[in-house]
């Protein structure tokens, strides 16, 4: 049970890992895809620039925006390398290969899930491993009881025993037999000492105790971790029922009329920045809501995430 419980923890670090990974490549191909757009955008103000419709100092702000965030795009590239190492060490390899990338498949988006909490405590408090050892731990401490009252009782020894005698030389004796027994009990002075009952009993009252509070830690985490799931299962409906595609109309719609005139080119950055701050935030809540659903399982003492 304890070798149980150290692999489910493992397992749960495991995961953590992997979904790491997927979510640094998300944050990676969003701040690409966004690389390409305001370069895109500094092409539009060349163009406009050479037919007079704007400044040379629009184009320079756009030129600054993307050299800037290209800078970004390198750290998210880092992040997956850092990533990428982490997952290398579950797997037992001390080096991902050439280019420190691991060929990760997966997906962070999933349907949010229901549990019945009163169901998952009863299952955490059956099949979670350590809560197991701690039961085993309390039938070991009980038998120890059993065996420190039973080191207690008095052992009675039995002997029977038959002796024959033959002529001897030089002194002869009759031949005899003869039949012995004899019973010894042993006087109980030492029950005066109870120390090592009283050593079994104390081990036995601290594993209820052990096995009371290992009981109680994995209803709380079982009841915590549902709590912070369900809030993360909220947080990425907020995104999904609207919030992203808002976005994406509201940049699609600035820029188409930027390019016309009828927008400033502040407007247009700002326009990027909501929207790719709004697709980070969905992709930290959809990494979130991977990770505390590993958090339920885990706490709960099943596993059927499947990403």
């Amino acid at each position: 049970s304890t070798l149980e419980d150290f692999l489910r923890t493992l397992r749960g670090d495991a995961s953590s890992a992997y979904i790491d990974a997927l979510y640094t490549r998300m944050v990676r191909e969003r701040k690409q895809r966004t690389l390409e757009s305001l370069e895109k955008l500094v092409a539009i103000n060349q163009q406009r620039l050479r037919v007079g419709d704007i400044g040379e100092v629009a184009v320079l702000q756009s030129r600054v925006e993307a050299q800037r965030f290209h800078g970004d795009v390198l750290a998210a590239q880092a992040e997956v390398r850092v990533a990428d190492l982490r997952v290398a060490q579950f797997l037992g390899k001390a080096r991902p290969g050439p280019q420190l990338e691991v060929l990760i498949s997966g997906e962070l988006r999933m349907e949010g899930r229901t549990f019945d909490e009163a169901q998952l405590v009863e299952t955490a408090r059956q099949r979670r491993p350590d809560v197991r050892a701690q039961q085993l731990a309390q039938e070991a401490a009980r038998a120890r009881v059993k065996l420190a009252r039973a080191n207690r009782y008095t052992d009675l020894i039995f002997n029977v025993s038959w002796q024959r005698s033959l002529n001897s030389e030089p002194f002869a004796s009759p031949p005899y037999d003869a039949l012995a027994a004899t019973a010894t009990i042993a006087l109980p002075f030492s029950r005066i000492y109870h120390g090592e009952l009283d050593a079994a009993r104390y081990s036995q009252d601290r594993s209820l105790h052990l096995m009371g509070g290992a009981e109680l830690r994995a209803e709380v985490e079982v009841r915590t971790a549902l709590v912070r799931y369900r809030a993360a299962s909220d947080q990425v409906k907020i995104y999904t029922q609207g919030v992203l595609a808002d976005a994406d109309k509201v940049h699609a719609a600035t820029l188409y009329t930027f390019q016309r005139g009828g927008a400033t080119l502040l407007e247009v950055l700002n326009a990027q920045r909501t929207v790719d701050d709004v697709y980070l935030n969905y992709y930290g809540a959809l990494a979130e809501h991977a990770r505390q659903l590993v958090l339920v399982e885990q706490a709960a003492g099943i596993w059927d995430v499947a990403f």
